[in-house]
């Protein structure tokens, strides 16, 4: 059903061997079709660690997740990630050397129910795809052969081309440069949203997330501190570590006097009874 969530996860709880702590603590959300979320945090917040649960290579000790309406983790349930019709994009490519770039565009096509298909479907949906990435006349060059840009192309066409239900993308652009990133995060959300494909995106970098997302779910110790959309989050966000995290936020100390906050840049009507805590 389109207007149900193509991603739901209720309370999903991981915690590791030996790991005093949670590294996903009972995480919330729903990720409607068409969707891009991106999943931004520092290093170590479990960011990393819910996309592969979502992916199905971890395993949750708790809570449920479901994919299309499936359920494909929890409650008794589980599905293996070659049976999940999902994409993933890792931050260091993992292209096959020995291959072309169709090649290795053609590899997610040769299993599963793609398997029986034509070699005429086949050739066909590896030049759409390579079409859509803007790759045409490198089809025959190896990943070697290929800037960075283009082989982190290669591999959002490998994870398109089986058109899954969802696509993970886990950090894919940190190891580019400066600019090539500024430009391939726009190409991404074009190439994503022009084939309406639902994606969740894994980044501890503030302005890529607010960039490429249409929503961001701020993590803090194996938790979402914040899931709002990145207007809301930048201008309304729900605690300290969220405003310092995304916005780099300035704090003023102030002192309450009756209805009033006084600071050293001038008094301010006292508007909530429940103020942040520094703390928050």
């Amino acid at each position: 059903m389109p207007d149900s969530p193509i991603l739901q996860l209720h309370q999903v709880l991981c915690q590791f061997p030996r790991s005093p702590v949670a590294a996903v603590d009972r995480v919330t959300f729903d990720l409607p079709h068409g969707n891009l979320l991106a999943l931004l945090g520092p290093s170590g917040c479990g960011k990393t660690t819910l996309l592969r649960l979502v992916a199905g290579l971890e395993t949750p000790q708790a809570g449920t997740i479901a994919l299309a309406g499936q359920p494909v983790a929890g409650n008794g349930h589980w599905l293996p990630p070659e049976r999940r019709d999902v994409g993933i994009v890792f931050q260091d490519y993992a292209l096959f050397p020995h291959l072309t770039v169709a090649e290795n565009i053609a590899f997610g096509l040769q299993s599963g129910c793609h398997r029986a298909k034509s070699a005429q479907w086949m050739g066909d949906r590896i030049r759409e795809t390579i079409a859509l990435v803007s790759l045409e006349g490198l089809e025959s060059r190896y990943p070697h052969q290929l800037s960075g840009g283009q082989q982190q192309r290669v591999a959002l066409a490998r994870a398109l081309a089986p058109r899954p239900s969802l696509i993970l993308l886990d950090e894919p652009l940190s190891n580019l440069d400066v600019q090539v990133r500024l430009h391939l995060r726009q190409e991404v959300r074009e190439i994503l949203k022009a084939t309406g494909t639902s994606a969740i995106f894994v980044t501890h970098d503030q302005e890529e997330a607010l960039a490429i997302a249409d929503q961001v779910a701020v993590m803090r110790q194996g938790h979402i501190e914040q899931l709002a959309t990145p207007k809301e989050l930048y201008q309304h966000p729900a605690s300290r570590f969220v405003a310092e995290f995304v916005t780099q936020a300035n704090f003023i100390p102030v002192e309450r006097r009756g209805a009033l906050w006084e600071s050293g840049i001038g008094q301010f009507p006292v508007l909530s009874p429940n103020p942040m805590r520094s703390g928050d």
